[in-house]
């Protein structure tokens, strides 16, 4: 895994740096560069195994209806997401250049989402909310997990294998 040090470095170069390909690049040996894509890979898994049963949840108590979008197309939605999920985790096995970024894109969207569709729910909403704290989890830990995609992704697309 790479160390704490590493990422903090590498954060004070994105916010302080505006050449941060070349900045990520010098930073990253082929050792840490493969921690990251794998350390993406494994967040990403897991991503999708917490973003399932919440998306059944969302699907039970209509979640998305509120802005107009049919169960039918929740599920397409679903689909599409976890296919582009698994296409980025097999490209960035495979060292493709394309597979962070598609996989950190998907981070930011589940991240973002859940902020959008559930930010003010876990703030404000009644302990009996849904299925109380493990509703509130797993809320958590997409926007958590996501916001960790993203930023691996970003990570991962400035370097090579």
């Amino acid at each position: 895994m790479m160390p704490a040090g590493v990422v903090v470095l590498i954060v004070a170069h994105f916010a302080h740096n505006d050449d941060c390909p070349r900045a990520v690049a010098t930073l990253l040996s082929a050792e840490q560069t493969f921690a990251v894509r794998l350390s993406l890979i494994v967040v990403t898994v897991v991503l999708m195994a917490v973003s399932f049963p919440h998306a059944l949840e969302d699907f039970q108590y209509g979640g998305l209806s509120r802005f107009g979008v049919s169960l039918g197309a929740a599920h397409v939605i679903l689909l599409v997401a976890y296919a582009l999920q698994f296409l980025g985790v097999v490209l960035t096995a495979r060292g493709h250049r394309a597979g962070p970024p598609l996989l950190g894109g998907m981070g930011l969207v589940w991240c973002t989402g859940a902020v959008l569709v559930h930010g003010h729910e876990l703030l404000f909403a009644a302990p009996g909310y849904r299925h109380g704290i493990i509703s509130r989890l797993l809320e958590g830990a997409i926007i958590v997990l996501g916001a960790t995609a993203a930023v691996l992704g970003l990570i991962g697309r400035k370097s090579h294998v």
